[in-house]
């Protein structure tokens, strides 16, 4: 019964044409079909002859390939005088790490540095066990408790951006060669679909487009001679193909992995116009970079993984692919165009930490595919100020290592900054498709609230961020790993890790597959309201994540003056349910307890935190980074583990009113009955329950400021 139902839902949420699609798939694979249609192949077998146009010769394309105006690298290299002086410790920062790759040092999703040889083992996973290199990639199961992205993320080829930076900086040509060796190294160990690197198309694109941007960097320099570039191409047009021919499975994912795709062929069929395929390649990779723009990202420019560095990653892909456009002349259409710049006003419009961060919302893979620059993994700013001189010709941000990117993708930096970020300002309290934030003084919360047009990747459904002076107060868990074993199996993905109600330990929705939740939980705004006070509003939403089991949860946000925050979690049900209010914050220092007070020693200042229930019976408790669990844990980057304090507060009962409060400064709290108090000096608030409703009254000197009912 319970197959069947997952088979009905599946219909209800993804549609008949994709489960056919699937099942259809399925069948391709377990019949041997694919492998006949992507066969194991030796290097030998596919001579770059055969990849030529009618009338292009091998002489001609290499020639074609030194023409530095073919791709958008504006810089002779070395650039020498060329480098702006404030970018020249972003340039040094690139050197060492070049140095490093060249003595088999390696940096994996954008934080873990492992010692490897040189060149590595292609096919080894620092965190588990080495994949087979003898066999049709089709036959390489990608789940179960070894996580590929180990594998994969090498096979990227991200490090050809940190040697073609280190090469512009020194011009020693030991960066030159350190790439061709680790290009000609990965073909003789990966012959074409032989192997778990010609899995993932989207893996193959990212491997392609750094190849590409190796190529052109280096293409003039002795020593990348006729016969390593002539290999290269080979290698690139054989991707290219292998992409194109199982490329439906990544448009059924309506995800980063068909944009990913698209701009992989549209590279190949731009930049090697004299292969006979190129056309195909670049028509193919447009059509489906206009039709999944338009699709996947809503009006508002919301992306349909609902994930900030998602977000960042799929830009990442436009940037490189109109950038392509500019260079040969090729524009897109307004429509994409138009749903790209919502996008990269979208995440300029959440970008909150004082080190360039967003809200670490949703699923992460470690992925940034442009590395560009020397910033930190989460740093938006080199993306957001990229396409905002890309759409605007200005810059958003003051100078700063995050301008690297403008000088590698358009080879100049524009001196004038815009008004974009006064123009968002006003604009970040609106509802974005599930992601509401609220302005304080000096601080931004975020609220979780909203309706899934595509497949959610966490039950975080009404989880709260809270940052004050760029800091991340209380955080989002992120996402440690994919695969793994339990409860490491993205684990950080359940509603018991985020900042909201859980009911009896279960989560808003069955987890049904690695990446698939069923039914997909909806939330909905119920009240937002204003008062004539500018830092006194009532917001209140709520979800159907726990219907099944005859229980609503309702969520109210109160903003307070001074930066302070009331959250109340109303539950009501029909009979008695074990309620568990979660918060994960940051791994500060603190004295106190959550239910008398905890005072977080943050580097910017202290900030308090107090929750508790209005009903008796209730028990409150804190732990960090719990062995035996994921409380208590947050993972900034993918396969990071970082200690968080995780504070738990519970209760048994038919319905439960758990408060909390945040705020800087001194401050209590109390309550009698259905009243809780907030006191400060000279100002105090008052929330009552009533049969009616909430009403929230603030006062100073014992004066009322203003009221508000919901």
């Amino acid at each position: 019964m319970k197959s069947l139902k997952n088979i009905f839902l599946i219909l209800r949420y993804l549609g008949p044409k994709w489960a056919f699609f699937r099942f259809r798939y399925w069948i391709r694979l377990r019949s041997g079909r694919i492998r006949k249609q992507t066969p194991v192949q030796a290097w030998d077998d596919l001579p770059l002859d055969a990849f030529l146009g009618k009338d292009a010769t091998l002489t001609g394309l290499i020639q074609a390939l030194r023409d530095p105006s073919r791709f958008f690298l504006n810089h002779s290299l070395p650039a020498g005088d060329s480098i702006p002086d404030y970018l020249s410790e972003s340039f040094e920062q690139a050197v060492m790490r070049a140095d490093d790759i060249l003595k088999g040092r390696f940096i994996y999703f954008g934080c873990h540095r492992k010692s490897r040889n040189f060149p590595p083992d292609w096919h080894a996973d620092p965190w588990g066990k080495n994949r087979p290199s003898d066999i049709h990639w089709s036959l390489i199961p990608v789940s179960g408790p070894d996580d590929i992205k180990g594998v994969w993320e090498l096979n990227r080829f991200g490090f050809t951006f940190t040697l073609v930076r280190a090469f512009a900086a020194t011009g020693d040509e030991k960066y030159v060669e350190g790439f061709w060796r680790l290009v000609l190294d990965w073909a003789e160990h990966n012959p074409p679909n032989t192997g778990v690197n010609w899995q993932c198309g989207q893996e193959i694109s990212f491997r392609l487009m750094a190849w590409c941007f190796g190529l052109f960097a280096f293409a003039r320099h002795a020593r990348s001679t006729d016969e390593r570039i002539l290999a290269l191409i080979r290698m690139i047009a054989v991707s290219a193909r292998r992409i194109q021919a199982n490329m439906h499975y990544a448009l059924s994912q309506n995800n980063n992995h068909g944009m990913s795709e698209a701009a992989g062929l549209w590279t190949a069929g731009t930049l090697f116009t004299e292969l006979k395929d190129a056309r195909s390649w670049k028509e193919t990779g447009a059509r489906h970079l206009e039709r999944l723009a338009v699709r996947l990202i809503d009006d508002e420019g919301v992306f349909s993984q609902y994930s900030f560095l998602y977000q960042r990653l799929m830009l990442q892909v436009y940037l490189w692919a109109l950038r392509l456009a500019q260079v040969h002349q090729n524009p897109f259409s307004p429509d994409m165009i138009r749903r790209i710049q919502k996008a990269a006003e979208k995440l300029a419009l959440c970008q909150t930490g004082s080190n360039g961060e967003c809200p670490l919302t949703g699923a992460s893979d470690g992925s940034n595919l442009l590395l560009l620059t020397s910033c930190g993994y989460q740093d938006m700013r080199p993306v957001i100020q990229a396409f905002n001189v890309f759409f605007r010709k200005k810059k958003v941000y003051k100078a700063g290592p995050w301008d690297e990117m403008l000088w590698w993708m358009f080879g100049h930096i524009p001196k004038n900054e815009s008004a974009l970020k006064e123009e968002i300002e006003c604009k970040r309290s609106a509802s974005l498709s599930g992601f509401l934030f609220f302005e304080g003084e000096q601080s931004r919360l975020m609220i979780r609230c909203g309706v899934h047009r595509f497949r959610p990747a966490h039950a975080d459904m009404l989880h709260a961020d809270l940052w004050w002076k760029g800091q991340n107060i209380c955080a989002d868990a992120g996402t440690y790993a994919y695969h793994g074993e339990p409860p490491w199996d993205n684990g950080l993905s359940r509603t018991a890790a985020h900042n909201t109600v859980t009911v009896d330990k279960k989560d808003q929705m069955e987890r049904v597959g690695p990446f698939l939740w069923l039914p997909w939980v909806r939330g909905r705004v119920l009240v937002d309201k204003n008062s004539e006070h500018p830092c006194f509003r009532i917001w209140q939403g709520t979800h159907d994540g726990y219907s099944s089991l005859g229980v609503r949860i309702f969520r109210s946000v109160i903003q307070l003056p001074h930066d302070t925050w009331v959250l109340i979690d109303e539950i009501q049900g029909k009979i008695a349910h074990d309620y568990t209010l979660h918060w994960l914050l940051n791994d500060f220092t603190f004295t106190g307890t959550p239910d008398t007070g905890m005072k977080l020693a943050t580097p910017k200042g202290e900030y308090g935190f107090q929750t508790g229930c209005l009903e008796k019976d209730y028990e409150t408790d804190w732990t960090r980074g719990d062995e035996n669990s994921i409380r208590g844990w947050r993972a900034p980057c993918y396969r990071e583990k970082k200690e968080a304090i995780s504070v738990q507060c519970r209760i048994r009962g038919r319905s439960a009113r758990f408060w909390t409060v945040l705020g800087p400064g001194e401050w209590k709290v109390r309550h009698s009955g259905e009243v809780l108090y907030w006191i400060q000096t000279g100002l105090h608030a008052m929330i009552g329950f009533e049969q009616s409703g909430m009403v929230v009254r603030l006062d100073r000197l014992n004066k009322t400021l203003c009221e508000m009912r919901v």
